[in-house]
């Protein structure tokens, strides 16, 4: 957001707003536009990802999915786990943010120049680099609610 604000006078009046598989501009937006839009995408990401967190530790266990719900969410555990929970949204959160910061650098860049095009890797390069951050952040969600060995045997008893 900070990027559109400190840049919004040096926009240019038409700006990429899209661009195909190959890197190339296929849509434009007004100065305008592009600027309402982007500042909304990041608010609402914000919103989702930083600001939901209280709503989070006030979510009722019936409405979060993860493995072994009943274990990670009984009484002596529900805070720590909904508190992890929360400081891991932000860290997909900061993962979005980074790539919209990211796609909007690179729309007022391509706006800029005169042959409108990417190097065609340039979005793929940041969209695998988000799929590759959101599999580890996966990855790490999983393993951490894995069922405890000591918890194994609790269930068997």
């Amino acid at each position: 957001m900070g990027q559109i604000a400190a840049s919004y006078g040096s926009m240019p009046d038409r700006i990429a707003s899209h661009f195909n598989a190959a890197g190339s501009v296929d849509g434009w937006s007004s100065r305008p536009a592009f600027a309402a839009t982007m500042t909304a995408l990041h608010g609402v990401f914000f919103l989702m990802f930083f600001a939901a967190w209280p709503l989070l530790l006030r979510t009722p266990d019936s409405l979060i999915n993860l493995p072994h719900k009943e274990w990670w969410l009984a009484p002596e555990r529900r805070d720590a786990t909904k508190a992890w929970l929360a400081d891991q949204l932000a860290w997909i959160g900061a993962m979005a943010q980074a790539l919209m910061a990211c796609t909007t650098r690179i729309s007022l860049c391509a706006s800029r120049g005169e042959e409108h095009a990417l190097p065609g890797w340039t979005q793929w390069v940041l969209l695998g680099a988000f799929l590759l951050g959101t599999a580890a952040w996966v990855a790490k969600l999983l393993h951490h609610f894995r069922l405890p060995a000591n918890a194994r045997g609790e269930k068997q008893r």
